[in-house]
């Protein structure tokens, strides 16, 4: 019995999601948002390796709504800000979670002068970091697909 290309998509992309997931988990060091991560990539993973290799396959309206639940994970994540003066007098104001993605930074000579970039922060230019764009929308699409596939299974479980 042959496997369909999209059975086997599913299942390679769950099987890299799990291992990232259990990689993460490894080198976590006890940081909350390290386990989280690595909790969210194994267990989306590991349902996603299942639902290619044997689970119904999502239909389109599960797919929309899995990618409007990540958009909307990334938005709501903005509102989780990080602050940080380093490097003597530099200012990080970060947002997103479980990766600041969204970032502003700026120097000063002084910490009062420092104060004041905190005062106006939203103010600071703001830059996307791709690689932490990346690791975000994952986790927020695992959050996603945790989300709608069990919702999935449950609605096209056959009838007793």
């Amino acid at each position: 019995m042959s496997m369909s290309s999209g059975r086997v998509a599913l299942s390679v992309v769950g099987a890299l999601g799990a291992l990232t997931g259990l990689f993460a988990l490894v080198i976590s060091g006890g940081m909350s948002h390290w386990l989280v991560f690595g909790a969210v990539l194994v267990a989306s993973g590991l349902l996603l390796l299942w639902t290619g290799l044997r689970g119904p396959l999502p239909g389109p309206p599960a797919w929309v709504a899995i990618v409007v639940l990540t958009v909307a994970g990334l938005a709501v994540s903005l509102l989780v800000v990080r602050e940080r003066v380093c490097c003597m007098f530099v200012y990080h104001h970060d947002l997103g979670y479980p990766w600041s993605w969204l970032l502003s930074y700026a120097e000063a000579e002084t910490m009062p002068a420092v104060e004041e970039l905190r005062a106006r922060a939203a103010d600071l230019p703001k830059h996307v970091h791709r690689g932490r764009f990346v690791a975000a929308t994952a986790f927020w699409t695992g959050v996603a697909l945790l989300l709608v596939l069990p919702v999935t299974l449950l609605r096209r479980r056959p009838a007793p």
